[in-house]
């Protein structure tokens, strides 16, 4: 098994460090499923999808601060590496994102992962990008090991 995610909104980084912290996700989340992971959309994709969608480049993208910025971490300490955490999901393809139709999320599935097999966790995530916009929120990914 590798490493599998959740995305979710919160209005700040230190909200978000809270949630981890209770262990409240916060909805809606992405997959829906009461706490689901996913490895769908993962991580390391976002920067293509983003580029895909902005037509910004890879590099732009990675230059930004909350471009896989780590907002917290589980250490353990016997094995030597981090075992889940979360990490920001850039604001402008969170914005992006939530402006997309079905039709631009079809492309960005076809044009990144050669077929639309994607297009349904896409709708989801942008779904969350939407819940996020309308709140002035940002979007997170929680990632486990």
């Amino acid at each position: 098994m590798g490493l599998q995610y959740a995305y979710f909104t919160a209005e700040d980084d230190e909200a978000a460090a809270a949630a981890f912290a209770l262990g409240a996700w916060p909805p809606p989340t992405f997959p829906r499923e009461e706490f689901g992971l996913t490895e769908d959309v993962r991580l390391g994709d976002l920067a293509d999808l983003e580029s895909l969608l902005t037509s910004r480049s890879v590099q732009e993208i990675t230059a930004d601060p909350r471009c896989y910025a780590t907002i917290v971490t589980e250490f353990d300490e016997d094995a030597g590496v981090d075992l889940c955490g979360i990490m920001a999901v850039t604001d402008t393809f969170i914005q992006a994102l939530a402006a997309a139709d079905l039709s631009t999320l079809r492309e960005m599935s076809y044009g990144y992962y050669g077929y639309d097999y994607y297009v349904g966790a896409l709708r989801e995530l942008a779904a969350v990008a939407q819940h996020a916009v309308a709140r002035g929120h940002h979007v997170y990914c929680f990632w486990l090991v």
